[in-house]
């Protein structure tokens, strides 16, 4: 008679052998995939320019002279206009101020001082200033005093990317009837250049509440 022991140790290590041979086969199939490694670089982010330029100078917080911006200056109706481009009564004219937004994000500009200017008064009972703005250039043949740009508010004015906006320094100078003449006589006896406050153009990245 076979051993009873020899018999059991003969079955134990059969079912040793299939449990190893399973376990390898599982093992051998998860462990057949295909594999690939490498280092991903050169990633950028690239930021918008800001540039704003006022009369071609850039706005960066040093003092842009204007000294020299020239005036544009039209006869009130048919009154023939004086000399030289100057100032006298029965005109009224404007400087243009060019703002330009080469950034590449859309900008407010905001003006302070034109209050100011606003409320001027010289010493003539005629005269009158404004600081206004406007997405278009003036046309002086088909303008008026009245009838140019929109004055400033507080909350500035939209500049869409690579737009200008222009300022414009506006005055008007009333014909007088000859009843209250004296303070323009004097004036014009005793011609001197009328000097403008400081204006501070600021320019700021829109939040779209601006339009």
């Amino acid at each position: 008679m076979v051993n009873k022991n020899k018999i059991g140790f003969l079955k134990a290590a059969c079912l040793m052998l299939a449990v190893t041979m399973i376990a390898a086969c599982v093992l051998s199939g998860t462990m057949a995939k295909y594999t690939s490694s490498g280092t991903v670089s050169g990633l950028t982010l690239t930021i918008a320019k800001w540039d704003v330029n006022v009369e071609d100078n850039d706005l960066n917080g040093e003092e842009i002279d204007l000294s020299t911006l020239e005036w544009v200056i039209n006869p009130i109706d048919d009154i023939p206009p004086p000399a030289d481009q100057k100032a006298a009564p029965g005109t009224w004219g404007y400087a243009q101020i060019t703002v330009e937004n080469l950034s590449e994000v859309d900008a407010v500009i905001k003006v302070s001082g034109a209050e100011d200017i606003g409320s001027m008064t010289a010493d003539s009972d005629g005269l009158t200033f404004k600081v206004v703005a406007m997405e278009e250039e003036v046309d002086p043949n088909s303008s008026s005093y009245e009838e140019i740009g929109t004055e400033i508010t507080a909350e500035g004015v939209a500049i869409a990317m690579s737009n200008s906006v222009y300022i414009y320094v506006c005055y008007q100078w009333e014909f007088g009837d000859g009843t209250n003449d004296t303070k323009d006589t004097a004036m014009g006896e005793s011609p001197t250049d009328i000097t403008f406050g400081d204006l501070t153009i600021t320019a700021e990245q829109s939040d779209g509440s601006v339009t």
